[in-house]
């Protein structure tokens, strides 16, 4: 029998090591009920849109979380990726 490796299933995912290609954006669920900041591989619950007061608030901060993450993810594209060479280099005296 044949496995299709292609083939994921929720929760098996796992994070590859090319981080910079996660870009993160805000989605609604529920009808605009749960507001949510996704990327390929990740999903972080911001908060609820039951009411327009709670809509705004989630969707500010949703936006926020976003805005973050992305920076974060564009900075870690220039990062030496783990070879830890910020930590062995000698600081000038």
């Amino acid at each position: 029998m044949e496995i299709n490796k292609r083939r994921l299933v929720w929760g098996e995912k796992k994070m590859n090591d090319n981080r910079a290609n996660n870009i993160w954006k805000t989605e609604t669920r529920k009808g605009g009920a749960e507001i949510y900041v996704e990327c390929e591989n990740r999903s972080i619950f911001v908060g609820e849109g039951y009411s327009p007061l709670e809509y705004g608030e989630s969707m500010a901060l949703a936006s926020v979380i976003e805005k973050a993450l992305n920076e974060f993810e564009e900075e870690y594209e220039g990062h030496d990726k783990g070879s830890n060479q910020h930590l062995t280099q000698s600081k000038k005296t």
